[in-house]
């Protein structure tokens, strides 16, 4: 399950932006220091839609803003996340979180 994503760059394009896909977990990334802050949600509300949906998330804009070169550029990320080099990505698997990011990030667990 996908909890995070941060890219530099799509296209080519600044971007400098990070993604959350899930409400148990807050991320905050600072570009500059190169670092990723992860906490847990205490007001996250487990099960809210049922066993079966964990949240829902929803990215909207205008057209032209840049959403379909984002999922674009997601999906080819989380296809070969080895060869990631603008970015971050967070995902869990069996309660057990995973990070992809380029060399010289570093990631704290607060």
């Amino acid at each position: 399950m996908l909890l995070y994503a941060w890219f530099e760059q799509i296209n080519q394009m600044p971007f400098n932006n990070g993604i959350n896909f899930i409400g148990k977990f807050d991320f905050d990334y600072h570009p500059t220091e190169k670092k990723l802050i992860l906490t847990e949600n205490d007001k996250f509300i487990p099960d809210f839609y049922g066993k079966n949906i964990n949240d829902i998330r929803v990215l909207v804009g205008e057209n032209g803003v840049g959403k379909t070169q984002f999922c674009k550029h997601l999906f080819r990320a989380l296809s070969n996340p080895t060869n990631l080099k603008d970015g971050i990505l967070i995902y869990m698997s069996k309660n057990n979180i995973y990070t992809k990011w380029r060399k010289g990030y570093s990631y704290h667990y607060l």
